[in-house]
């Protein structure tokens, strides 16, 4: 709407709300507002401000003055931004918590990480993401590996048992240097993966096979319900909102 109105670029988002923080101490809002509500700001919010990001990226492929805000508190952020369809970034909570200088030192890491990743500009990271997006959702199962060694014979697993841990499944079993998954229980989150601080256990997704799509259907069917309520929301569909 602010494009068909004739804005010429867009700072998306800024901030989120209203939201509410209560004081347990004191039994009140914190925020000093008639009502008790602020804005939500800073790293919190940097997911839904990276979807809007990319909704809008998406909808006008050829709107360049897109501008990200909201949660950006280091160059890797400001990457994701960029992959996302903005073509700058905003600092706010970052120089705030961090000094001024942090803009400068944040500008020369972001060169650097860039050079890193392989891109020699933003230009040529801008977007570079939206082609990725899937369209439809990926169900599949995960075929886990563990190493507990590394090739030169020493442990890649330390044996820490944070994938253990991280299972509200009790699906997995870490008796070093073996592990087992009962496949019954494990419902392929990914959890344990990512907890991982060795990378001594990783996963690659299994063939699809008739479960999955059965899955993937169904879940289809239920976003299309979702979709369908949605329009009946007047909070969703009402103008001034």
């Amino acid at each position: 709407q602010f494009l068909e109105h004739g804005a010429d670029g867009i700072c998306a988002i800024d901030s989120i709300g209203p939201t509410l923080k209560i004081d347990i101490e004191k039994a009140k809002p914190v925020m000093e507002s008639s009502d008790g509500y602020g804005w939500l700001t800073g790293a919190a919010i940097k997911p839904i401000a990276l979807r809007v990001n990319a909704d809008i990226a998406k909808g006008h492929p050829g709107l360049r003055n897109l501008y990200g805000s909201g949660g950006c508190m280091n160059p890797d952020d400001a990457i994701e931004y960029l992959m996302a369809g903005a073509m700058g970034v905003g600092l706010c909570s970052a120089p705030i918590l961090k000094g001024m200088d942090y803009v400068t030192e944040m500008c020369y890491k972001l060169s650097a990480r860039l050079a890193e990743l392989g891109y020699n500009s933003i230009e040529e990271v801008y977007r570079k993401a939206l082609p990725n997006f899937r369209g439809t959702e990926l169900f599949r199962k995960y075929d886990f590996h563990f190493e507990p060694f590394k090739e030169d014979g020493s442990k890649k697993c330390v044996n820490c048992q944070k994938c253990v841990k991280a299972c509200s499944y009790d699906a997995r079993v870490l008796n070093f240097p073996e592990m087992t998954v009962d496949t019954d229980l494990c419902r392929c989150c990914g959890l344990c993966v990512q907890v991982c601080p060795t990378g001594a256990l990783t996963a690659t997704y299994k063939p699809e096979d008739e479960e999955d799509v059965k899955l993937a259907k169904l879940s289809y069917d239920f976003y299309g319900l979702v979709d369908e309520w949605n329009k009946d929301l007047p909070w969703i569909n009402s103008p001034d909102k």
